[in-house]
């Protein structure tokens, strides 16, 4: 798994303790919605992760990336501008 793209619009998300957790060639996330919660350790251990991008209003926790790549850049975007 390289890449993660979630896209709801209205729908709610909430992504579980350590759902992604350990996942050595990931890459890539995106997950776009208008009520997302990403909770404890979801991306956590995973070295490659470099890009991540959600929407503004998304809540994650303090530790959903830890041990993750340190120039992991996380992107908070405007749902309508989508990228």
């Amino acid at each position: 798994l390289k890449t993660i793209d979630i896209s709801l619009g209205n729908e709610r998300l909430l992504i579980m303790d350590e759902a992604f957790a350990d996942c050595q060639n990931l890459e890539s996330v995106k997950i776009l919605g208008k009520d997302v919660f990403i909770s404890s350790k979801v991306f956590a251990n995973c070295p490659n992760l470099k890009l991540v991008t959600i929407s503004k209003n998304t809540l994650y926790m303090s530790n959903t990336f830890e041990n993750c790549n340190e120039n992991l850049e996380i992107k908070s975007v405007d749902l309508e501008e989508g990228v």
